[in-house]
């Protein structure tokens, strides 16, 4: 295999429990993101990746190359940091910070229910029905212009 390609599993992918999807994936470089400016357009998420034709096109487009670059960059700023070293935190990272808090304090609050379930454990859609009302926890953190964002969010 050349060194910018590896193998990945697809596992958001619906395939039958025989079959491994398995697809070469660039590995991702660093990319700056580039600042969007007003007006903004926002929508609401749906799947859109079910094979791995989906996957390779997204990979492929300029959100996906965008996105992973920004993943990318993120992981190579924090080469030879350790957890521990002091930083600065924005305001803006810490209310994400506390926001990120009060929901793994929701995983505590609504444990897994212990039955089977053929589609998903159903307390996962009591905790997702609670993330959809809390749009107070985004008001923490979005600036007035920016919270049309809150359902794409």
């Amino acid at each position: 295999l050349p060194t910018n390609y590896r193998p990945i599993r697809a596992p958001a992918l619906r395939t039958p429990p025989n079959t491994q999807a398995v697809i070469l994936a660039p590995v991702p470089q660093a990319q700056k993101v580039s600042i969007v400016s007003p007006p903004y357009s926002f929508q609401i998420p749906c799947r859109r990746i079910s094979t791995p034709a989906d996957i390779e096109h997204f990979l492929n487009s300029d959100s996906g190359r965008s996105f992973l670059g920004f993943v990318v960059a993120l992981s190579e700023s924090i080469r030879g940091h350790k957890i521990s070293d002091e930083c600065h935190e924005s305001p803006s990272v810490k209310a994400i910070v506390e926001i990120l808090v009060i929901m793994d304090a929701w995983i505590d609050e609504i444990p897994p229910l212990q039955q089977p379930a053929r589609y998903g454990n159903p307390a996962f859609r009591q905790w997702q029905e609670r993330l959809h009302n809390g749009q107070e926890l985004m008001d923490r953190v979005l600036t007035p212009d920016l919270r049309a964002s809150i359902p794409e969010i």
